[in-house]
């Protein structure tokens, strides 16, 4: 019998749509792993008020149901996504299932780039307070004035990428880099 290999869940960084992972998403299925990336609550049209724990939901939405058919799953947290993708894996490890006589689990978590803070903490106080000059804070909404991290793309590439992001200052001013 052929042992299975586990099943790959991608979490999206802060305003990413699950289309951005897909290049990595093929390349994954091309090794024959199984790649499923999350829709998370806190991108899009109906993300208003939600936040990290509502992204829990929805990584659990799709994890539970592997779970239930005894897969392990290797979950990658990209960016802001390792804050919710650590959250999720409490007590859904391999191991923590088993204990439970449960089948399936977290068998591997991997932190991509991300941001990842203590269990009892919050993103705005490990950030001494205030939110990073690079965003734009109201109570409606935050959004991303530069984008730091795509400095080394050529700018058609960086504009390639922002056009996946589902930012809204994307949607309203055509954000561009140059």
């Amino acid at each position: 019998m052929a042992i299975s290999k586990p099943t790959i869940l991608l979490v999206p960084g802060a305003w990413h749509q699950p289309g951005l992972y897909q290049p990595l998403a093929k390349e994954l299925e091309r090794l024959s792993y199984t790649c499923l990336t999350v829709a998370t609550a806190t991108v899009g049209k109906d993300s208003h008020g939600k936040t990290w724990a509502d992204d829990v939901v929805a990584i659990m939405a799709v994890a539970q149901p592997l779970f239930d058919e005894g897969k392990e799953v290797i979950i990658i947290g990209h960016s802001y996504g390792g804050l919710p993708t650590v959250a999720a894996t409490k007590d859904q490890t391999t191991v923590d299932r088993a204990s439970r006589g449960e089948i399936g689990g977290f068998k591997q978590l991997i932190l991509l780039a991300a941001y990842v803070i203590p269990e009892r903490g919050s993103d705005l106080r490990s950030l001494g307070e205030k939110y990073p000059d690079w965003t734009e804070w109201q109570p409606e909404y935050t959004k991303v004035k530069l984008y730091p991290y795509l400095q080394w793309l050529p700018v058609s590439d960086q504009n390639s990428l922002i056009e996946q992001v589902n930012s809204p200052q994307r949607r309203s001013k055509g954000h561009s880099l140059q």
